[in-house]
C-alpha cells in the first residue's frame, strides 16, 4: 500500500494534460501558469554533480525535466517557472520522498526514471511516464547505462521478461516457471533479493 501511495505522488505530477498544456501531443506546449500545487520542493543533482534546490514537477511533455522555479509559490499559480533538463538526478521531497535519476539508454535522449531499489550491485527503475506505468528496468551497477526491461503489465509478460534476464541462474528460473515472483514491485524486489543471495551473475 505504501508503494502505492508513494507512486502516486508520481502520477499527480506528470498527470492532467489537459489542465497543463495546449492541445494534444506532438504539438503540445505547456500553459504560461502553472498551478502553485503541482511545485514540490526539489533538490536538484546536475549533470556536472552541482546543486540546484528549489520547487517543481516532472514536464507532463518530456520526462527529461522537470518545471522549476528558485523560489516557493506564493500565489496560486507560477508564472515564472522554467524547463531545467540539467539533471543528473532529483530528490522530491515530502512525506515520502521520491530519487528520479536520468537514465540514458545508449545514448538516446535521458530520460526520468524513479529508484525503487538499490543494493550494493544492482538497481531497479519504474517508469514515471503515464503511458508505461508497468515498464521496470533493472541495472547491474558495474555496466552504467545497461538496462533490462521487465514488464509487468500481465503474469506471463513478466515472466517473459524475467526469464530473459536471470537465464542464467536456474534456481531462480526455476521458481519463476513456477510463478513464485507476482507482476508487481514487490514481486520484482524479492525476486532480486533472491537473485542476489543464490546467483548473484548475470
Amino acid at each position: 500500500m505504501k508503494n502505492l501511495q508513494h507512486y502516486s505522488i508520481l502520477l499527480l505530477l506528470t498527470l492532467c494534460f489537459s489542465n497543463l498544456v495546449y492541445a494534444q501531443l506532438p504539438t503540445a506546449s505547456l500553459k504560461s501558469k502553472q498551478p502553485s500545487h503541482l511545485f514540490k520542493s526539489v533538490i536538484i543533482t546536475t549533470n556536472s554533480d552541482s546543486t540546484v534546490v528549489g520547487f517543481g514537477f516532472v514536464n507532463p511533455i518530456d520526462y527529461s525535466e522537470l518545471i522549476f522555479t528558485r523560489n516557493k509559490p506564493n500565489e496560486s499559480v507560477v508564472e515564472d517557472w522554467e524547463q531545467f533538463d540539467d539533471i543528473k538526478n532529483v530528490k522530491i521531497l515530502g512525506e515520502d520522498e521520491i530519487l528520479l535519476e536520468a537514465l540514458n539508454f545508449k545514448g538516446k535522449h535521458k530520460i526520468l526514471h524513479a529508484l525503487v531499489y538499490e543494493s550494493n550491485r544492482y538497481k531497479l527503475y519504474k517508469s514515471i511516464s503515464i503511458y508505461t506505468p508497468d515498464l521496470y528496468f533493472f541495472s547491474d551497477i558495474s555496466s552504467p547505462d545497461e538496462y533490462s526491461m521487465l514488464i509487468l503489465r500481465k503474469q506471463r509478460s513478466f515472466e517473459r521478461s524475467a526469464k530473459k534476464i536471470f537465464k542464467n541462474c536456474p534456481g531462480i528460473l526455476e521458481s519463476i516457471k513456477k510463478g513464485k515472483f507476482k507482476n508487481n514491485e514487490e514481486g520484482v524486489i524479492k525476486l532480486i533479493e533472491e537473485f542476489e543471495k543464490s546467483c548473484n551473475i548475470i
